[in-house]
C-alpha cells in the first residue's frame, strides 16, 4: 500500500532555456518511491542589451500557469550564467554566520567591485581548516524567482545554484579525493580543484565550442600554476550530460560522471532537463 506524498517540481532556468519535471512521490513499505509524470522544457531568448533572465522568468511563467497542478514544492536550480563564485578562505579569527557571510561579501567586493554589493550571497558546508565556496546571485533575480513562483500559488523551498547542486550529487564518490571536478553546460563551465576532497580552486568561464574549447581551457588551467606543465597526468571528473561520450585530452585523465538520476529514463541529452533533476531537497 503506498501513501502519497506532496509532488516535488523541479525547475532549471537558463538564459537559453527553461525546464520544469514533475516528479510524484508515494510511501511505500520500501522507502519513497519517485514518479516523473510530467516533463516540459521551452527555449528561451535573453536580451544582450537587458537584462540576462528575463527572457527565461518569463517562459517560466508561462509554464507555471500552463502545467502545473496539486500545489507541488518547487526546487529552482540556476545555471552557472546567473551565478558568481568565490572561494572563501578559512579562518581562525571567524566563528559566527554573520561573520563568516561578511568575509564572504568582501571576498566577492575584492573580485567584482560595489557591483556585489545587491546579490544574494550563500556559503557552502566545508570542514574545519577548509575553505568554502560562495555563490551569489543578484537580488532582483532572486526576488523574481520568488515572485513569479508565488503567482502561480507555489511554494519555493529551495533556490540552488547549478555548480552546488551538480557537486552535492557526486561528494561521496569525490571525498578524500586529489583531483578535479568540472561541470559543463551550454554556455558555461565550472572547474574546481580538490586536494583530499577539498575546495581549493575554482575557475569559470564561458564556453562555446564544446569539446575544442574545453581543451584549451583546460591546457590554460595547467600553466596557470608554475607556467610548466606538469609531467603526470591530471584526474578530472566531468559531469556533461548533454555532450556525450567523454573525449580524450593530452595531460588529462578524464572519468565522465554519469547522471545520478535512476529513476528517470530518458535518452534525450536536454541539458535543462538534466539541470532541473539535480536539485534536492531533504525528505
Amino acid at each position: 500500500m503506498s501513501h502519497w506524498l506532496t509532488d516535488e517540481l523541479h525547475v532549471s532556468l537558463s538564459p537559453t532555456q527553461v525546464a520544469i519535471v514533475q516528479v510524484r512521490r508515494s510511501l511505500s513499505v520500501r522507502g519513497i518511491k519517485r514518479e516523473v509524470v510530467l516533463r516540459e522544457s521551452v527555449e528561451c531568448h535573453s536580451d544582450p542589451l537587458g537584462i540576462i533572465w528575463a527572457g527565461a522568468l518569463q517562459a517560466l511563467d508561462n509554464l507555471l500557469s500552463l502545467y502545473v497542478v496539486d500545489q507541488p514544492n518547487v526546487i529552482l536550480v540556476l545555471s552557472n550564467n546567473f551565478v558568481r563564485y568565490a572561494l572563501v578562505p578559512w579562518s581562525d579569527l571567524i566563528s559566527s554566520d554573520d561573520q563568516q557571510l561578511t568575509y564572504a561579501r568582501h571576498c566577492f567586493h575584492v573580485t567584482y567591485g560595489a557591483i556585489s554589493a545587491n546579490w544574494q550571497i550563500r556559503l557552502s558546508r566545508s570542514t574545519v581548516g577548509a575553505p568554502q565556496i560562495a555563490s551569489a546571485i543578484d537580488d532582483k533575480l532572486f526576488l523574481e524567482c520568488n515572485e513569479v513562483v508565488k503567482r502561480n500559488g507555489l511554494r519555493l523551498v529551495s533556490l540552488q545554484p547549478y555548480l552546488m547542486s551538480a557537486f552535492n550529487r557526486f561528494k561521496l564518490q569525490l571525498q578524500n579525493l586529489n583531483a578535479w571536478f568540472a561541470l559543463v553546460e551550454p554556455g558555461c563551465i565550472c572547474l574546481t580543484q580538490l586536494e583530499q576532497g577539498k575546495w581549493v580552486r575554482l575557475r569559470t568561464a564561458r564556453l562555446v565550442n564544446g569539446w575544442e574549447e574545453i581543451s584549451r581551457f583546460l591546457l590554460r588551467e595547467t600553466l596557470m600554476g608554475n607556467g610548466e606543465i606538469r609531467d603526470e597526468e591530471q584526474v578530472l571528473y566531468l559531469y556533461a550530460p548533454h555532450l556525450g561520450h567523454t573525449q580524450t585530452i593530452k595531460g588529462w585523465q578524464i572519468i565522465g560522471l554519469p547522471d545520478p538520476l535512476p529513476f528517470i529514463f530518458t535518452e534525450e541529452k536536454n541539458s535543462s532537463l538534466v539541470m532541473a533533476l539535480s536539485g534536492t531537497i531533504n525528505g
